[in-house]
């Protein structure tokens, strides 16, 4: 009888760890979507203020970041690693690059505002990239061993951020690989 009590417990144990996971996935997907509004928002303010909204800069990464909304559930580690190594595999010339394409729109707009738009895309990249790290045990782990020696090494006090910084960096061609993919997605 006693087995079967056990089975049962975990039976129902393993059932709600399921759901809450379900629950968990769902509430980071909201909560990364929520980010991003909240960024496209501080962007659209910025955009008013400066009479930008014609500009297409502002348009390019607001088409940008409206892409990154809906493609945020197929954003994923494996996604990016995956997408990093096929594109060694593109000719250069064929290869696509939203981001250095974005750029070339901010040349005609004074410093500041070019400097403040980019931060919004920095920003973004941010939101993103912390987003995929906490959704993988293997990047989490990545992060955490990152972590441990930068603390080591250099007693950094906010190590999380430059750690997901760092790995934005190196990780930078791989974003401008998902950020193609989300503006080609239109589902």
């Amino acid at each position: 009888m006693s087995d079967a009590v056990d089975c049962l417990y975990l039976s129902i144990s393993a059932l709600a760890l399921l759901l809450l996971m379900r629950f968990f996935r769902d509430y980071r997907l909201d909560k990364v979507r929520d980010d991003m509004f909240t960024l496209r928002d501080r962007l659209f303010d910025y955009a008013a203020e400066n009479d930008l909204l014609q500009h297409p800069a502002y348009r390019r990464l607001r088409e940008i970041m409206n892409a990154m909304i809906r493609f945020a559930h197929k954003i994923s580690v494996t996604r990016l690693l995956l997408s990093m190594f096929l594109d060694r595999f593109v000719p250069e010339t064929e290869r696509r690059r939203p981001f250095d394409e974005w750029l070339k729109t901010l040349n005609d707009l004074p410093q500041h505002h070019q400097e403040k738009l980019i931060n919004f895309h920095v920003e973004m990249g941010y939101i993103i990239t912390r987003f995929v790290v906490q959704g993988s045990i293997f990047a989490r782990i990545i992060v955490e061993l990152a972590r441990a020696y930068l603390l080591i090494r250099d007693f950094y006090l906010t190590v999380e951020e430059t750690i997901v910084k760092k790995l934005m960096m190196r990780t930078a061609r791989g974003w401008q690989l998902i950020e193609a993919q989300a503006l080609e997605d239109r589902r």
